[in-house]
C-alpha cells in the first residue's frame, strides 16, 4: 500500500508548488512526505477516524488549517466517499487526491469509476483542477468552487498567453468542442488550441475525443490538462453539462460525432460547425448522401466553412453556410530560447499516406528534391506534423536522407521552428502552409508525387487552401526547385492572410452571437 502511494506522490509532486503547509489525511504520511516536501505536515487517518464513528459522521472530522490536504489512497477505502468530499469542500482547501481508476481494454470501468468520482466531487462543491492518470489510479486536484488552484498547482501556466484556469464561479457555463483531437496531430492540436484560447475566458471547456484512438500520456498536453475530458460516445454530458458546443477543424467528414450533436440539439443547445471543409461521405456520392448531409447540416446554428470553394459547393447545392477560415490562423507562436533563427534552414514535411499507392516515383522525387535543397546550399530538416509522417518517412527510409524535428505534439514549438527557418516546403499536409502563412516564413506546397504525373486537382483541399492564402501550388519538384533557384520563394500574400485573418475573427463573432442566443 505504502508503494503506490509514494508512488502517486513522486508523480503528483511534479505539479505541486513548493513550500506548503499540507494536511495528510492518508495515514501514510512517510510514504509521501519526502515527494511533495512541504514547510509543515499535519496528518489525520481518515480510514480509521471513519471505523471508530457511525457511518456519514465525516461532518464530525476536525480538519486543521491547511495551504493543501492530500487524500492518497483515501477514496475507494472508506464507505463514505461522498460525505468526506462534501465535509473537504466546506474546508475551501484545495485537496491533492487519488481515486481507483483501473485499467480496461474497452476503457469503460475506468470511463465509469472516473465519472462517477467527478460527480460527486461536483455535487459537494468541487471543481477539477487538473486530472492525471497514473498506473491504475487517477490523480485529482479537486478545487473549492470559486477558488483558484494557481495557489498550489503551475500545471499549465506556460505562457501569458495561457493564464486561463478550470477553477471558476459555480454559475460559469461549459462549452463542449468536438474534433480530431488528442492524436498528436499538429494542425488538429493547434486547432482545439485556438478554439480553447478563444472560449475559455467565458466557458469551461469540455473537449470530445476518441479516447480508443488518442495518443499515449495526450491528458499532460497543453490544454487538455485544464479540460475536463469525454468519450465522444459520451451523449450525457452533451445533454446535461454543456451550455453550447463547437464541431470544429480539419477535414472533418459528414456526421462526425453526429451523437452528440443530436443529443445537444435534444436539449436545445447552440451548436457551430466551424473552421472546416463541406462535410462529405469519404465513401458515397448521390442523393442519398446528399440528403444526409442536408440533414445534418441542419442540426447546426452555424455553419461556417474554412475555404471559398467549400463555400462555393455549398451555394451550389442550395445550403446556406458563412465563410469562415482555418482556427490555426491564430496559433501563438513559442519563444522558446533554444530554438535559433536559421535562414538555410529548409523544413519539409512529408504527409503520410498508405504505403500501397505510394509508387517508387515518390520515393526518388523525395530524394531529389533533398538532394536539390542541400546543392541550392539549404539545410533540409524533416518537420514530420503528426507520428504517422514521422512512421511513413521511417519506412520509406526517406528519414536518413535528412535530420528530423519532431514536435508534432506541440504545435506552438513546431510554429517557432518554421518562423526560425529560411524555407517550408510541404508535401501534400495542409496545416504546414497554414502555420507558415502568418509568420510570413517563404513556403510552398507540393502535390504529392505518388505516381508519375500526378494531377494536382486530385489534392482539391490542399489546392484550395493554398490559393486561400496566396501560396504557390506547384505540380512537382521540378517546378519547385525552378522557384528555388531562381530566388523567387516567397511567403503567403499578405491581403489574403488579412482577409482570412478577418473572416477568422468574423467567424469567432458570429458563432459567440448564436452562443448568447442560446
Amino acid at each position: 500500500m505504502a508503494e503506490g502511494l509514494e508512488a502517486q506522490a513522486r508523480f503528483a509532486s511534479r505539479f505541486v508548488r513548493r513550500g506548503l503547509h499540507v494536511l495528510d489525511l492518508g495515514g501514510e504520511p512517510a510514504a509521501i512526505e519526502a515527494h511533495l516536501r512541504p514547510s509543515s505536515w499535519d496528518s489525520r487517518d481518515v480510514v480509521e477516524f471513519e471505523s471508530t464513528v457511525p457511518r456519514r459522521n465525516f461532518a464530525r472530522l476536525e480538519l486543521p488549517a491547511a495551504d493543501l490536504i492530500t487524500a492518497f489512497g483515501v477514496f475507494g477505502s472508506v464507505r463514505d466517499d461522498k460525505g468526506l468530499l462534501r465535509r473537504l469542500a466546506k474546508a475551501q482547501t484545495p485537496v491533492l487526491a487519488s481515486t481507483p481508476a483501473p485499467r480496461s481494454g474497452d476503457n469503460v470501468g475506468r470511463s465509469a469509476a472516473v465519472a462517477a468520482f467527478e460527480n460527486a466531487a461536483a455535487l459537494a462543491g468541487f471543481n477539477v483542477f487538473w486530472r492525471f492518470f497514473q498506473a491504475d489510479s487517477a490523480l485529482y486536484l479537486l478545487v473549492p468552487k470559486g477558488a483558484d488552484g494557481a495557489a498550489v498547482s503551475d500545471v499549465g501556466y506556460r505562457s501569458a498567453a495561457d493564464v486561463v484556469t478550470l477553477a471558476s464561479p459555480a454559475d460559469r457555463p461549459a462549452l463542449l468542442v468536438a474534433g480530431f483531437f488528442g492524436r498528436g496531430n499538429c494542425g488538429d492540436e493547434a486547432l482545439f488550441q485556438v478554439i480553447y484560447e478563444e472560449f475559455a475566458r467565458d466557458y469551461d471547456v469540455i473537449v470530445s475525443l476518441d479516447e480508443h484512438g488518442a495518443a499515449e500520456g495526450y491528458w499532460n498536453w497543453y490544454p487538455y490538462e485544464r479540460c475536463k475530458r469525454i468519450h465522444q460516445g459520451n451523449l450525457a454530458d452533451p445533454a446535461r453539462t454543456a451550455r453550447a458546443m463547437i464541431v470544429g477543424g480539419g477535414g472533418l467528414p459528414i456526421g462526425f460525432v453526429a451523437d452528440q450533436v443530436i443529443a445537444a440539439r435534444s436539449a436545445g443547445i447552440p451548436i457551430a460547425f466551424a473552421g472546416t471543409d463541406l462535410p462529405a461521405s469519404r465513401f458515397h456520392r448521390g442523393p442519398a448522401a446528399d440528403a444526409a448531409l442536408q440533414s445534418y447540416i441542419r442540426l447546426f446554428n452555424v455553419v461556417a466553412l474554412r475555404s471559398a470553394a467549400a463555400v462555393e459547393q455549398a451555394h451550389l447545392a442550395k445550403r446556406q453556410v458563412t465563410y469562415g477560415a482555418d482556427w490555426a490562423l491564430r496559433l501563438v507562436t513559442d519563444k522558446a530560447t533554444d530554438v535559433t533563427m536559421n535562414e538555410r534552414r529548409a523544413l519539409v514535411t512529408l504527409r503520410e499516406f498508405p504505403l500501397q499507392v505510394v509508387s517508387y516515383q515518390y520515393v526518388r522525387e523525395v530524394e531529389r528534391l533533398i538532394g536539390e535543397l542541400a546543392a541550392s546550399g539549404y539545410e533540409p530538416t524533416l518537420m514530420p506534423f503528426c507520428a504517422e509522417d514521422d512512421k511513413f518517412a521511417a519506412d520509406l527510409g526517406l528519414d536518413r536522407l535528412a535530420p528530423s524535428e519532431r514536435h508534432w505534439w506541440n504545435s506552438r514549438r513546431v510554429k517557432q521552428f518554421i518562423a526560425s527557418s529560411g524555407l517550408m516546403i510541404s508535401v501534400g499536409r495542409l496545416h504546414p502552409t497554414i502555420f507558415a502563412a502568418t509568420t510570413r516564413t517563404p513556403v510552398m506546397q507540393i502535390c504529392p508525387p505518388l505516381v508519375e504525373g500526378q494531377d494536382p486537382g486530385s489534392f482539391a483541399k490542399i489546392a484550395a487552401m493554398a490559393a486561400e492564402l496566396d501560396i504557390d501550388y506547384l505540380p512537382g519538384v521540378d517546378a519547385a526547385m525552378a522557384v528555388i533557384s531562381g530566388g523567387r520563394a516567397r511567403p503567403s500574400g499578405k491581403v489574403a492572410l488579412r482577409e482570412g485573418q478577418r473572416r477568422l475573427e468574423t467567424m469567432i463573432s458570429t458563432i459567440r452571437r448564436a452562443f448568447d442566443r442560446g
